[in-house]
């Protein structure tokens, strides 16, 4: 895991952790899903075997009381390369599923 994944990672845990304690009705709940194979292939390019991501995931859901009666809801989710080998520019993490 290289030091940008592990600084996100830091970074969304301090800030949801304190928005948390500040706010007595905000839930979290973090989630995540490590989704990898191992394969092998035997292409002209590029023969052996490697590991690949597929779709691996972490994320942060909750809500937020407002009012007696309405809640705000939200989900901040990120889609990460845990395989290492991203082949855009070191890109290991990229948003997914976001709203408020």
């Amino acid at each position: 895991m290289n030091f940008t994944i592990k600084a996100s990672v830091a970074a969304v845990a301090v800030a949801t952790f304190g928005l948390a304690a500040q706010a007595n009705d905000v839930t979290v709940t973090p989630y995540g899903k490590i989704n990898v194979s191992y394969q092998s292939t035997d292409d002209v390019d590029a023969k052996g075997t490697e590991i690949k991501s597929n779709a691996s995931r972490f994320g942060l859901k909750g809500k937020a009381k407002l009012s007696d009666s309405l809640n705000a809801i939200y989900q901040l989710e990120w889609e990460v390369d845990v395989s290492d080998k991203s082949k855009a520019s070191d890109d290991h993490i990229k948003s997914r599923n976001q709203f408020v």
